[in-house]
């Protein structure tokens, strides 16, 4: 009986040009990436250097003068826990409200029998390009009062052009039998938005 041979997998054989692509390629990633890095390092290595040596501009990629003395004034700090909770806080409370509001407003729009949704859809993108700025973001926090709140971090990131965007071409994906009332269909988990919700397996939005 004739033994059954197997072929392994063939291998194409690259041209000159793609190997000097590859090379190429390789050389200027890792010109970006020492790029990118050298930065943080040259903090890290102030981060345990001394002052002196900061000053005097002695400190390279390797610290000078090892010590861990900014370390200890961080770790014994009592301001560094509330700032850094503050920081998980917003995070958390930012993340959860621009998914929650930027799906209640996409959802809508995905709809083709919604009056005005084509222009509502532009004046979203228009946003998207030409935004107020940081200097009038400012002035209407503090004409609402809200300057030195969490209301003022949490406010204006509630509705992310780019998520609306996103999840309204995610709902426009959805079948037909999806899009049906939630009191003929059982469903389990979802964002609602009038009488549809959305189902759970979304790619934009957590189960």
């Amino acid at each position: 009986m004739a033994k059954a041979t197997t072929m392994g997998p063939m291998k194409i054989k690259e041209s000159g040009s793609y190997r000097v692509f590859k090379v190429f390629n390789a050389i200027i990633l890792t010109l970006i990436s020492a790029a990118m890095l050298y930065p943080f390092l040259y903090l890290v290595a102030q981060s345990f250097s001394s002052t002196q040596a900061i000053v005097a501009g002695q400190v390279g990629l390797i610290p000078k003068d090892f010590n861990i003395s900014t370390y200890k004034y961080v770790i014994t700090d009592g301001k560094f826990i509330p700032y850094y909770g503050n920081t998980i806080v917003y995070s958390i409370i930012g993340t959860v409200c621009a998914l929650l509001f930027s799906a209640l407003l996409a959802y809508p729009l995905s709809k083709a029998e919604l009056y005005g949704g084509k222009a509502i859809n532009k004046f979203i993108i228009f946003t998207m390009y030409f935004g107020g700025g940081m200097i009038p973001n400012y002035i209407l926090m503090v004409s609402l009062g809200l300057r030195d709140t969490v209301a003022s971090f949490i406010l204006p990131g509630m509705i992310s052009t780019y998520y609306v965007i996103l999840m309204r071409s995610f709902f426009l994906t959805l079948p037909v039998s999806w899009k049906k009332p939630a009191r003929s269909t059982a469903w389990t988990c979802g964002v609602c938005s009038g009488a549809s919700p959305s189902p759970c397996p979304s790619p934009s939005l957590p189960p």
